[in-house]
């Protein structure tokens, strides 16, 4: 009876909780569908409670039979959890350093925290690489941004400003890179006369390549004064903030909005925030953070060394290099299953994503136009989208681009037409060759590697007007 009586307590708690979450109606009334994920948990808890007062009035052999079969469907699911989180590793590390012998590569494959204490033992500070997905996602607790001395709050779209951060190892290596004077993958010359600025997820950013080989790089390299403000995990919410905090100052006559598969998962994250909200529901919202550098740095800088030292701590010595504390505790909370859950509830929410993505590309359109400047839509299709698409498809829009039914760019192309904007469909450039997978690291799933961005880079100086 206490536990039942527990569990009423939890279901209440939830229900006080969704009733106050404003930020599951956003902009034009659309709503998310984390709504959809606590309802799922709130109908489980209730399952479960009304379970065990059933379980109160059975006879006492009967009690021990539907204990003894919930305890074993508990069991299972844990396991599954289980061998879930650890086939992952293991084929995540054992799959790369099996790929890198085919091709000739030696593969790193220390992991990103020995990597870097490598580094700094040799007294070359450098740093992990922030991303704002992180006070989304791991951090919740952050998702309105730090607070200042002001009683100001401060949600950072950058890294820390003027240092060495750390790439993911998709190609053999780590790749180095350095921030700008305002946290992104850039050369800070290339501001004076911006000629294009690019915003978007990883890919924008560079993953997971040389700095010298990245998009914005290679746009420089070809007679270009090209800007980044690409991080990893942005979605469409977190660009138009980017755009609007960075790219308003600099009015570049050129804007190349980078478009991935996962930028609608990515947007269900930021909806959780209503500081990044509010750049859809206000036209005239913004942090001004080109002039609040100094407060994000401080506050990076120790959110950061933070994170790192619990990292450290956490680590238990093992034979099984996944095992530290903070795996065992996303075992415990079964993360592999519940993303699996939200995956599906991202993309059953299509219309609403189309919807969303519609809103933010008018107010991103209409920013961009405001100063004189030229907004392109680029989608980029990854290797699994690549590999579900036929050749016999390419010129139907119809067909391709197709992720697991439930994504197309036929709506995507209807939004930019009805706005004028123009769309580059690297897909298209992509078919061309003869092998598609040889611009993916190692040809297995990833990012772009060297060639990737050579070849999109070409095809974006094509399409430029």
């Amino acid at each position: 009876m206490v536990l039942n009586i527990y569990i009423i307590f939890l279901i209440s708690k939830k229900i006080n909780y969704l009733s106050n979450l404003d930020s599951f109606q956003i902009a034009g009334g659309y709503s998310s569908p984390w709504s959809m994920y606590y309802l799922t948990y709130f109908i489980l808890a209730l399952l479960f409670a009304l379970i065990i007062i059933f379980l109160l009035r059975l006879k006492f052999e009967l009690k021990i039979k539907f204990l003894t079969a919930i305890i074993s469907v508990g069991f299972t699911i844990f396991a599954f959890e289980l061998f879930l989180t650890i086939s992952h590793q293991k084929y995540n590390i054992e799959t790369k350093i099996e790929n890198a012998k085919k091709f000739g590569i030696e593969f790193d494959s220390r992991s990103t925290l020995n990597v870097l204490e490598t580094l700094n033992q040799n007294k070359k500070k450098v740093y992990p690489n922030f991303k704002p997905k992180f006070f989304l996602v791991e951090d919740f607790y952050l998702k309105e941004g730090f607070q200042t001395i002001n009683n100001d709050n401060i949600f950072p779209l950058s890294n820390i400003s003027n240092i060495s951060t750390i790439l993911t190892n998709e190609n053999g290596y780590y790749p180095i890179v350095k921030t700008d004077k305002y946290g992104f993958t850039n050369e800070n010359n290339f501001y004076n006369n911006v000629d294009i600025m690019i915003v978007g997820d990883s890919y924008a950013e560079g993953y997971s390549v040389k700095q010298e080989d990245s998009i914005h790089s290679n746009l420089n390299n070809a007679g270009y004064n090209a800007i980044s403000l690409g991080k990893g995990g942005n979605g469409p919410i977190v660009e138009l903030a980017s755009l609007i905090e960075y790219g308003k100052p600099y009015k570049p006559p050129v804007v190349i909005w980078i478009f991935v598969h996962n930028d609608f998962r990515n947007l269900h994250f930021e909806l959780r925030s209503n500081l990044l909200t509010n750049y859809l529901i206000n036209p005239n919202y913004e942090q001004n953070l080109i002039n609040k550098q100094n407060e994000i740095d401080d506050f990076l800088i120790k959110y950061i060394d933070s994170e790192t030292k619990e990292l450290k701590q956490n680590k238990i010595v093992s034979k099984f290099n996944f095992l530290n504390l903070d795996t065992i505790i996303e075992i415990i909370k079964f993360s592999k299953l519940r993303s699996y859950v939200i995956n599906t509830l991202m993309y059953l929410n299509t219309d609403n994503n189309y919807k969303i993505l519609d809103q933010v590309l008018t107010r991103a359109n209409n920013e961009v136009e405001s100063w004189g400047g030229k907004l392109y839509f680029v989608y980029l299709p990854s290797l699994q989208t690549l590999n579900n698409t036929s050749l016999e498809n390419v010129n139907n829009n119809s067909k391709i681009n197709v992720r697991d039914g439930k994504s197309t760019i036929q709506d995507i192309h209807k939004i930019c037409a009805k706005l004028n904007i123009e769309v580059i469909d690297f897909h298209y450039e992509i078919n061309k060759m003869g092998n598609y997978k040889s611009i993916f690291p190692m040809e297995s799933d990833g990012h772009y590697n060297t060639k990737g961005y050579k070849l999109l880079t070409e095809t974006l100086i094509k399409n430029l007007k």
